[in-house]
């Protein structure tokens, strides 16, 4: 939920990109010229984004703090500036490689921890907790779902559904427009 609350942060940031440096040289034969700087805009912004919000003594990018919980070190502690940055570029880096499934193929080993935490938490010794977590109120954690992150999750699995519907609807409509002779 909380990096599908940074996504609708980051909208406006890539449009620009968009504008700026159209990726429309990759339909005509691959990363060239504008559209590798597209691609270097969009994970710059993404990395500045993690990197910076989650350095900070809340340890939390906007979307983190709307489901009330933060980045911190194993132990505690705030994440550096350096560790931040690095952590993001890797995740960028990585989800780039795997054709943008980065993000899931890191979740896979989630269940499987101790801690609850993915590949790149292992790997730079970072932990998601909840926002009371490592603070003088560790009573008030809360120890299941939040309510704006079921909400933020609902309007997601609704937006994707009503995705699918209008897809169907225009395969039906492009399908009844051949059998009719149309197009």
């Amino acid at each position: 939920a909380a990096l599908l609350m940074d996504s609708l942060v980051m909208i406006p940031i890539l449009m620009v990109a968009a504008v700026l440096f159209s990726p429309t040289d990759i339909a005509r034969g691959g990363y060239t010229g504008a559209g590798l700087a597209w691609q270097l805009v969009v994970t710059a912004a993404w990395v500045a984004y993690l990197g910076l919000m989650q350095a900070r003594p809340a340890g939390a990018t906007l979307g983190k703090m709307v489901v009330s919980i933060k980045l911190v070190r194993s132990n505690g502690d705030t994440v550096s500036l350096g560790r931040s940055l690095l952590r993001a570029l890797f995740l960028q880096v990585f989800s780039f490689v795997t054709l943008g499934l980065g993000y899931f193929i890191l979740a896979i080993i989630i269940p499987f921890t101790a801690r609850k935490q993915s590949l790149h938490d292992l790997l730079f010794d970072t932990v998601v907790v909840d926002k009371y977590a490592f603070t003088s109120e560790p009573e008030r954690q809360n120890p299941g779902v939040n309510t704006a992150t079921i909400v933020v999750l609902v309007v997601w699995i609704g937006l994707i559904l009503l995705s699918v519907l209008l897809f169907g609807v225009a395969l039906l409509a492009l399908f009844a427009a051949f059998g009719n002779g149309g197009v």
